[in-house]
């Protein structure tokens, strides 16, 4: 058998992976449930970003500037949901502004 291959005899790894593939479907079930398939595509396009795009904490690093991009992708896929689903009203109601 070959190293690392899905025939592995280290039994730990097995439930690892078991445990991974059932994890990744309640949330895939949970997010179709409460959210709905847009919910579903939004949560698909930023796990891909997050999982294709360079991540750096080292500033000066020549792929620091496509490692920021990911992040603010999702940002402003946020701020746009958070938008959107207030429908115009305000962010905070006008009693928590004054107390």
């Amino acid at each position: 058998m070959k190293e690392g291959s899905w025939t592995s005899n280290n039994w730990l790894t097995l439930v690892l992976e078991w445990v991974t593939i059932i994890g990744r479907a309640v949330v895939i079930v949970i997010s179709i449930v409460r959210f709905g398939l847009l919910g579903l595509v939004v949560m698909g396009f930023t796990a891909s970003l997050t999982e294709t795009f360079p991540s750096t904490f080292d500033l000066s690093a020549w792929w620091a500037g496509p490692a920021m991009l990911a992040p603010l992708f999702v940002l402003a896929l946020a701020a746009y949901g958070c938008w959107a689903a207030l429908a115009g009203r305000p962010l905070l109601k006008d009693e928590s502004l004054t107390r």
